[in-house]
């Protein structure tokens, strides 16, 4: 049985910017016009959620079968994230803009509790492994959870151990391609995904 917080990280970012457009068009001639809005330098501060980690596991023995059971729940609060861009700048616009995006936090953002489980079972040379976790995502109004199913097999050798291991992960999230002034009529997009991973590693003991 163990158990783990993990405090806030605290970042700062630097942001160099600049951008431009050009756009033609057609009236009787052709017309072009463009636009640089010059060099920039964006400063700012975030802070990510604490998160609490409770672990359970236990080890057996059936005659020459080994092995071990393990099961992760992790909880976090995505709304104690923390957005500050007045630590550098304290301009009106900016500390209205500062209170907009941890607004937006607070409204749009959650809390989740995670599940991790894993297991492995030896007979003499031979390993196999299974594992499942299940991830909730940080927007309260979505349903979407992120699901990821893990497998494997191990070979040792004195001199020589060797591992195979899948990975299946399955999970929908949400995407704007852009945005409107009213966000009620953002267009949203649900995409649901299917990814298999495979790896090998061979090892040599000298």
């Amino acid at each position: 049985m163990a158990g783990a917080f993990h405090s806030p990280t605290w970042y700062r970012f630097t942001d160099d910017y600049s951008s431009s457009m050009t756009y033609s068009f057609i009236d009787q001639k052709q017309e072009t016009y463009s636009y640089d809005s010059g060099d920039g330098t964006f400063e700012y501060k975030i802070t990510t959620p604490w998160r609490a980690i409770g672990s359970l596991g236990t080890t057996y023995r059936v005659g020459d079968v080994v092995g071990f059971v393990n099961a992760d729940i992790e909880h976090l609060d995505y709304t104690n994230a923390n957005y500050n861009g007045t630590a550098f700048n304290s301009s009106p616009e900016e500390q209205k803009w500062t209170n907009e995006v941890n607004g937006q936090i607070q409204k749009r953002l959650g809390s989740a509790t995670n599940l991790r489980l894993g297991t492995e079972v030896g007979y003499k040379n031979l390993r196999l492994r299974a594992g499942y976790s299940w991830e909730r995502t940080a927007f309260n109004a979505d349903d979407f959870y992120n699901n990821k199913v893990s497998f494997g097999i191990g070979f040792r050798e004195d001199n020589f151990f060797m591992d195979l291991g899948f990975r299946v992960a399955q999970y929908s999230e949400g995407y704007n391609p852009y945005v409107v002034l009213d966000r009620e009529l953002d267009p949203l997009a649900v995409i649901d995904t299917k990814r298999t991973r495979m790896a090998l590693t061979l090892g040599f003991k000298f």
